[in-house]
């Protein structure tokens, strides 16, 4: 049977590219193309083998934690980054949220095909020089971060998978609000994103103050 392949990009443009790329395959499958998460979640049903996904998505589908069966999905990330490794200093828990492969802006079409079937029937698609120099990252070491109590809360709700609306919602707050103590944690723990302080929580021991 053929690969089942969704595809998940901001830029339509790029992902009708990808769909017409991989078209040309009979044993690839493309069941759907979503340029919005909303988009993304409906086609669910269609019970993909492997999502492909640009940063945008592939930040989105790991904060969400989507499953397919009980299982986080098989994600084939198509990064925009030249260095994938400096991208990500956490590749164990990326991986054991779904994450299956690598491709950088410099893969061809042959690169991507080859790293689906190995995705696919069970391997990893990631550069020695990625998985190098995760080990390797400041982020394997602990670190003592200070936080306030309302931090702890919100970074407790972002552990959980809440969107913004939802932190706001749970600790009484406003949107805005959770962005300010949003930008505060992004510095404290020295990452550039949601992802990245998500995946950052588990590498550090916090001290709570009032």
């Amino acid at each position: 049977m053929p690969i089942k392949l969704l595809i998940g990009c901001k830029l339509n443009l790029f992902a009708e590219g990808l769909r017409h790329l991989l078209r040309e395959c009979e044993d690839l499958n493309v069941v759907g193309v979503a340029c919005s998460c909303y988009e993304l979640e409906e086609m669910l049903h269609d019970k993909p083998d492997i999502f492909i996904l640009d940063d945008f998505f592939f930040q989105s589908v790991l904060e969400k934690s989507l499953k397919i069966d009980n299982s986080p999905p098989k994600i084939l990330l198509v990064t925009g980054k030249g260095d994938a490794s400096f991208v990500f200093q956490d590749l164990q828990g990326m991986v054991a949220r779904g994450l299956v492969g690598i491709l950088t802006q410099d893969a061809d079409s042959e690169h991507m095909k080859k790293a689906i079937h190995k995705v696919y029937a069970g391997d990893l698609w990631i550069a020695h020089d990625t998985i190098r120099n995760s080990l390797c990252s400041n982020y394997a070491k602990k670190k003592h971060i200070l936080l306030t109590k309302r931090e702890k809360e919100v970074l407790n709700c972002l552990s959980s998978g809440y969107t913004n609306k939802k932190i706001a919602q749970e600790l009484f707050i406003s949107e805005q609000t959770v962005k300010s103590h949003m930008n505060r944690l992004f510095k404290k723990f020295g990452v550039p994103n949601r992802l990245q302080l998500a995946i950052s929580i588990s590498n550090v021991n916090t001290m709570t103050f009032n």
